[in-house]
């Protein structure tokens, strides 16, 4: 006989709870399945995403050091009132002629005469950074970090973010990040960094290795020196070749060949002329010694011709390149390192530093002809020549 629960129908009530309850807990884990599998596929679409945007590349990096006159001049009476924190002001002085005896507050308040700018060319690959980031440390810290957003930007800043985008800067005080004054005293670097789509990563474009880094030193004297002099004065500096890796002697015997980097290969020493004071290129197909003028800069070197009769590379007073049986009218080159990879041997620049800089580069002319020149003054041609690619002889008879 059916009983008063069955009547009523309080069995089947609870029969079927229980099947909407496993039904609603499978519906539960099913839902939670598919937002793990949509969020780990978003993952890994981004991942995939920026694993198949290559990094893009920087060249032609350069560090210049400014030295500003201080604002007082060799007043050494004149009196600055500044903020020390909290809001608290407090009137100082720097004395005329205090050598190294400054204070750790002078030294911040002389390092605003000095400014660091770095320079550097775009490659291909920029279109796709979202943020471009510099930091400035000295002696291993970071000191200030200067940040731009591709969103955010316009103007001049606009073009860090466009490809093969030429002689681009930007420039450091010594005012950090929380907007207080630092000593620039000591070994200061800079490095750059990139964000990419749908990637948080700060990912590395300078230094590519330390050895490539550019070290600019600020002394004492640099300091002291603002007090003294009545305009600015700057000076590049580039990350120089350590040399050969062989001893002066070695460099000397042994005989290179130089190749600038032109669509048309023309032997190096037939875009030399024979004299500063003659109009007549050299006709002999003649390679190269490398000399070290002084052991403690390995990066500087003289070129000497290979042949019986001593003559050296020189640059003439219109920047035009010859060749002088004169030793002591030889030019010093500084080598420069290029970007460019080679199969054989190394890429090179050859630089003169002075106000301003000279890089070696074959001048557009008929016939192909060497010349010292500011970047700037180059068209696309001659700015690439100025990567020289330096093979040991021996290595190109294996």
């Amino acid at each position: 006989m059916p009983s008063l629960a069955n009547n009523l129908g309080i069995g089947r009530s609870r029969k079927g709870n229980n099947t909407f309850f496993i039904i609603g807990i499978i519906i539960f884990i099913f839902a939670i399945a598919i937002t793990v599998y949509v969020m780990t596929r978003d993952d890994e679409e981004k991942k995939k995403t920026t694993d198949t945007l290559e990094l893009p590349k920087v060249s032609n990096v350069g560090v210049k050091r400014t030295l500003n006159p201080d604002s007082r001049g060799s007043e050494s009476g004149t009196a600055e009132t500044y903020e020390i924190g909290g809001g608290k002001l407090e009137t100082y002085q720097i004395e005329y002629n205090t050598g190294e005896t400054f204070s750790d507050l002078e030294k911040k308040l002389l390092s605003r005469n000095i400014d660091l700018t770095v320079s550097w060319d775009n490659g291909i690959g920029f279109d796709n950074v979202t943020e471009i980031i510099f930091k400035r440390k000295i002696d291993g810290t970071v000191k200030r970090t200067i940040s731009h957003t591709k969103s955010e930007s316009t103007g001049d800043i606009l073009k860090y973010f466009q490809s093969n985008q030429k002689n681009l800067s930007l420039e450091f005080d010594n005012i950090d990040d929380d907007g207080n004054m630092y000593n620039v005293v000591g070994k200061n670097t800079i490095s750059i960094f990139v964000k990419l789509p749908n990637d948080d990563k700060e990912h590395k474009l300078w230094p590519p290795t330390s050895d490539d880094d550019i070290p600019v030193t600020i002394g004492i004297t640099d300091l002291s020196s603002t007090l003294e002099i009545t305009s600015s004065r700057s000076q590049m500096y580039y990350p120089v070749t350590s040399g050969f890796g062989m001893s002066n002697l070695e460099i000397s015997n042994d005989i290179y060949t130089i190749k600038p980097s032109t669509n048309t290969q023309v032997p190096f020493s037939t875009m030399l002329k024979s004299a500063c004071s003659s109009s007549i290129l050299l006709t002999d197909d003649i390679n190269f010694h490398f000399t070290m003028p002084d052991s403690n800069v390995p990066s500087n070197f003289k070129i000497k011709m290979a042949k019986d009769d001593d003559e050296w590379v020189t640059v003439c007073s219109n920047n035009e390149l010859a060749v002088t049986s004169v030793s002591s009218q030889a030019s010093t080159f500084e080598m420069v390192k290029s970007d460019k990879q080679a199969d054989s041997g190394k890429y090179n620049k050859f630089l003169i530093k002075g106000d301003p800089d000279l890089f070696m580069y074959v001048k557009n002319v008929t016939p192909k002809q060497l010349y010292m020149g500011t970047i700037t003054d180059m068209d696309v041609d001659e700015y690439t020549s100025m990567d020289m690619l330096i093979e040991l002889e021996d290595d190109l008879s294996n």
